[in-house]
Formats: structure tokens, C-alpha cells, sequence
């Protein structure tokens, strides 16, 4: 058994609210309970100094202050930070540092993708890809490992990785994480429990957005919604003890005839018009292969996201 330390690198910040700040949040990797720790406000603050290459924040247990700039500050003394760097740390075997390297990976893809969908802002760029070092050493994934040793120097236990900074921006505190959003962030990252069918379609569909591939876009995100409304029905039918779902479902095939089914039930549809705003984007384009302009497509899958947000609260697969 041995403690080990390691250093991730964000691809993109994580803005906070203070009481974050210096908190340690629990998640697995394949099956490693892993403690992820924020870097801590300093106690007084002028906000006339802001370094961008040194940050602003306390290094997580004073591991590492000089070397890495763990986050810079926003606002204060309401304390708004963004974090660039996070601190992990896990006891086990030394064999297991390999299997946190080989999972890293899958796992920071479900987190990013979380952290995604619980911000809205579906049209951004792709997180970066991994890519081999030219060098050997492995994966390049934002990740390095350390081992601790009583009195000894630490011991770097796979290979050297690193990541291009990332500029600051204008925030607001709508767009910060507090301590239970942060921990249920965590707890789903590291949960063997999936991302929901919907929103995995519906970050592809804007992904295609990004790429200008608009038909791939809508036709995509269609299907997203297509599961979402049936998810919800089949939901109302098991609130109210009804058996009769599958058949049905059987008589309200197509994307049409499902907004039908709602209004028959009487389920809220968070968009009005979605016969203009919905069908008459995504019946074109999947049947006659009319192609969309950037303005229609986009406002067509926000309107699927929001129907979406609405009917799929829980992220996770049951």
C-alpha cells in the first residue's frame, strides 16, 4: 500500500464559488476512490494584482505552489475563482496506478461531458483529444502521479504530461459551482451509471453544428428527442399505474405523432410552436435531405434542448 498524489491539468477551467475553495470531493476510477482537491482563496486579496502565469490560489496541502498556477481569482472579496489544476489523491497499490492511467481517460471524457451538460452551452468547441507523446511515455491526458514516501524525494510514477494555458474570462456567479453541485459533479463522474442516451445524441448533434454538418445536426438531435418525449411518457404511464405503454407506443410512431401523444396526455411541451419551430426543421431535412443554415439550426436545437432539460432531469441512467 502506498499514498499517491496527482496533478490534473483541466482542459478548460471550473469557475467556483468561494466556499469551494479548498474543498476535497470524492469520485472512482475504475473502482480507485479518488479525493479531488480545489486550490484555496488566499485569506486577503488585492485584486490590483492578478498574476496570469503565477495565479492567484493556495496550492492543494502547499504541494507544489511555485511550480504550477492552480487558478486565478475573478471577483472579489465574493471570491469567484476559476481552477486550472487539481490535486488527487488515493491510497492503494502501486499496481493500480496503472489501471487510474489506462480508465483517466473515459472518466474525464464523462466529466467534461457533465460539466457540459449542466452549464447549457452545448455550442463550444470539442475537449481536446489525447494524443501519444513524441517522445514515449505513454498518453498525453493532463494527468501526472506521484508517489509519497516518508522522507524521500517524490517519485513521478508514469510520464511527464502537460497542457497549453487557457485564457481567463469574464464570469458571473449563475456560472460557478458551489459545494453540492461540485460534489454531485464528482459523484456522477465517478458513478457506473452512464450518461443518458439523450444528452450523449444531443452533445454529437452540436459537436456537427461546430463541423457546419447541419443535416447530421438536426437529424441527430431529433433522435435525442424522439427518446426524451418517450422517456417521459413511459414515465407519466408508471406514475399512474397504466400498462398499455408499449401498445401504445405502436400508434404513435414518428416525431409528429409522439408531440400528439403528450398533447393527449396533457404533458406541458416547454416549446409552443413546435410544429415550426421543431417539425418543420427536422421533416425536410430527414426526409426530402434539405439542408439548414447555421441560424435555423441552431435555434432548432436549442429548442430540443430545452424540451430535452425538461423531461430528462436525472443525467444518469437509472
Amino acid at each position: 500500500m502506498g499514498k499517491f498524489i496527482g496533478i490534473w491539468k483541466l482542459d478548460k477551467p471550473i469557475y467556483c464559488k468561494k466556499e469551494v475553495s479548498g474543498r476535497c470531493f470524492q469520485s472512482s476510477i475504475l473502482g480507485v476512490n479518488v479525493s479531488f482537491c480545489f486550490p484555496s482563496c488566499p485569506e486577503t486579496y488585492d485584486g490590483g494584482v492578478n498574476s496570469l502565469s503565477k495565479g492567484d490560489l493556495i496550492a492543494p496541502l502547499n504541494i507544489f505552489q511555485e511550480q504550477i498556477n492552480w487558478g486565478t481569482i475573478h471577483a472579489w472579496p465574493k471570491g469567484l475563482f476559476s481552477v486550472n489544476s487539481l490535486l488527487c489523491i488515493w491510497d492503494g497499490e502501486e499496481s493500480e496506478v496503472q489501471s487510474v492511467y489506462a480508465d483517466f481517460p473515459r472518466w474525464k471524457e464523462k466529466f467534461n461531458n457533465l460539466v457540459l451538460i449542466d452549464s447549457g452551452n452545448f455550442i463550444q468547441p470539442e475537449q481536446k483529444s489525447i494524443t501519444l507523446l513524441q517522445y514515449g511515455n505513454g498518453i498525453y491526458d493532463g494527468l501526472k502521479v506521484f508517489m509519497l514516501e516518508e522522507g524521500q524525494p517524490l517519485k513521478r510514477e508514469v510520464n511527464n504530461r502537460d497542457l497549453d494555458p487557457i485564457q481567463v474570462q469574464m464570469i458571473s456567479s449563475e456560472q460557478c459551482y458551489d459545494i453540492e453541485k461540485m460534489k454531485l459533479l464528482f459523484k456522477n463522474a465517478g458513478s457506473q451509471k452512464e450518461i443518458i442516451l439523450p444528452y450523449e445524441l444531443l452533445m454529437v448533434a452540436y459537436r456537427a453544428v461546430i463541423r457546419h454538418d447541419f443535416r447530421s445536426a438536426i437529424i441527430i438531435a431529433a433522435t435525442a428527442l424522439e427518446k426524451s418525449i418517450l422517456n417521459r411518457i413511459q414515465r407519466f404511464y408508471t406514475d399512474n399505474q397504466l400498462n398499455t405503454f408499449e401498445t401504445d407506443k405502436r400508434q404513435h410512431k414518428m416525431l409528429g405523432k409522439e408531440f400528439g401523444w403528450l398533447n393527449e396526455l396533457g404533458i406541458a411541451i416547454p416549446v409552443q410552436d413546435y410544429q415550426t419551430e421543431i417539425l418543420d426543421v427536422r421533416n425536410p431535412t430527414a426526409h426530402e435531405g434539405r439542408t439548414q443554415n447555421y441560424n435555423d439550426t441552431a435555434r432548432y436545437l436549442d429548442n430540443c434542448k430545452l424540451i430535452i432539460q425538461t423531461y430528462s432531469k436525472n443525467v444518469l441512467e437509472e
